[in-house]
């Protein structure tokens, strides 16, 4: 395949962070600017992205396929949630600095760049097949995803409130509309979906105006991030492939999930850590480095499982 467009897809998310970090150096974007931003993120775009990648027309396979895909992410997210939990117990670290490393290792960026992935590895069904990985992953993101945020800032306790979220809240919407052939309005719909495709620039955005407050030679220098990245990138993929490909039958679906799996950590570690007063600038430096590392890294996985 041409691994090119793998490279532009990721030298494009960078264009986007060098911007926001320029924003930042010349006092465009502030500190308050860029907390507002976020939480816009998290509370309307986010929840946008979610109910647009959901409101689409299934048949019968479509459904199964689905269901089958997400008992898989779901079981991959159960297990890595624990593994993540256990490196973390040995870390002498902070506990939003532990939060920040547990998120980057279980949530990828499945969407921005995992859909463009895997449309170009499998153009006819790999867009398809990505897509139906977003529910679960989405579920998790809004559930698992807060609470380590909070659980780093000393909330223990898991709260039915803090996860009944506008994320939250556009799945069960979606899922309907799905499960319903039901169809939003043509307006509200183009108006939705509109909204959901400003996500992935502005992520880079708040990502880069993030870095522009530290000194970009220190991040190399995060050992723990570097070792977050290894795993996140190449071994936890790795071992999932040959696990998944003993278990499950169609390989397509082995080799989607597994490159899923294989990418740089999701943006939304930074848009929460805003939302949620984590450690939002180490969060900033493990999506920095994953994403950076990615451009060598997708390209081998692609060609050791394929």
């Amino acid at each position: 395949m041409n691994f090119s467009f793998i490279i532009n897809q990721i030298f494009a998310l960078f264009i986007l962070m060098l911007i926001g970090y320029y924003l930042r150096k010349i006092d465009y974007f502030t500190d308050s600017f860029t907390k507002k931003l976020s939480d816009v993120l998290t509370d309307y775009i986010l929840p946008a992205l979610i109910l647009s990648s959901l409101t689409v027309k299934v048949n019968a396979t479509m459904l199964k396929n689905a269901g089958a895909i997400s008992i898989y992410w779901f079981i991959f997210f159960i297990i890595v949630s624990i593994i993540a939990y256990l490196i973390g117990k040995f870390l002498h670290l902070s506990e939003k600095k532990i939060a920040v490393l547990e998120f980057l290792l279980i949530f990828g960026n499945i969407g921005y760049m995992g859909l463009p992935v895997l449309k170009a590895v499998y153009p006819e069904q790999g867009a398809f097949f990505g897509t139906m990985a977003i529910m679960p992953f989405n579920f998790s993101l809004w559930t698992y995803g807060i609470y380590l945020y909070n659980r780093g800032n000393g909330n223990t306790e898991l709260n039915i409130k803090n996860l009944l979220n506008n994320g939250i809240y556009a799945i069960i919407i979606g899922l309907i509309f799905m499960l319903t052939d039901l169809q939003l309005p043509v307006s509200i719909k183009n108006a939705v979906t509109m909204l959901a495709d400003s996500t992935f620039p502005l992520s880079m955005l708040i990502i880069g105006s993030t870095l522009a407050t530290m000194k970009l030679s220190d991040i190399f220098k995060e050992r723990y991030i570097i070792g977050v990245s290894l795993l996140r990138l190449i071994i936890i993929p790795l071992t999932a492939f040959y696990i998944f490909d003993f278990f499950v039958a169609n390989k397509v679906i082995v080799t989607i999930l597994t490159i899923q799996i294989g990418m740089p950590a999701a943006a939304n570690a930074v848009i929460f850590a805003e939302k949620f007063d984590a450690n939002y600038r180490y969060a900033a430096e493990g999506v920095f480095l994953t994403t950076l590392f990615s451009l060598i890294t997708i390209p081998l996985l692609i060609y050791l499982i394929t």
